[in-house]
């Protein structure tokens, strides 16, 4: 049985408990794979400031919500490439939900007669 199947009986069949659940799994995913990547890229150039996995996740996170404490940043090329693309993902994945309010209104139409026929 995978973790999202687990997710979706859990949430159940609210079209807002799924997106909740899809846009919170992709953003911790995204934090991981990141952090990943920053941290392979960054622990071996000298004055490296991400050492650790701790570090790199806590940069991710900083990075994907857009906070950037500015305490920890890549220092190589491909390092400050990895965080433009988190950025952009970071924005992607929580920039385009739909608001509370706009996904009930989604719901009700969803689930009005006809909505399905041609």
């Amino acid at each position: 049985m995978t973790l999202l199947s687990v997710l979706h009986r859990t949430v159940g069949e609210a079209l807002r408990g799924r997106v909740v659940t899809y846009v919170a799994a992709s953003a911790a995913l995204l934090v991981f794979v990141g952090a990943l990547a920053v941290l392979d890229v960054e622990q071996s150039a000298p004055d490296a400031k991400i050492l650790t996995f701790g570090d790199a996740i806590w940069w991710a996170v900083a990075t994907i919500t857009t906070v950037g404490y500015g305490d920890m940043y890549p220092v190589t090329p491909l390092g400050r490439m990895v965080a433009g693309a988190l950025m952009m993902g970071g924005i992607a994945v929580l920039g385009v939900t739909p608001h509370p309010h706009r996904l009930a209104q989604i719901t009700r139409s969803c689930g009005s007669p006809g909505f399905f026929r041609p």
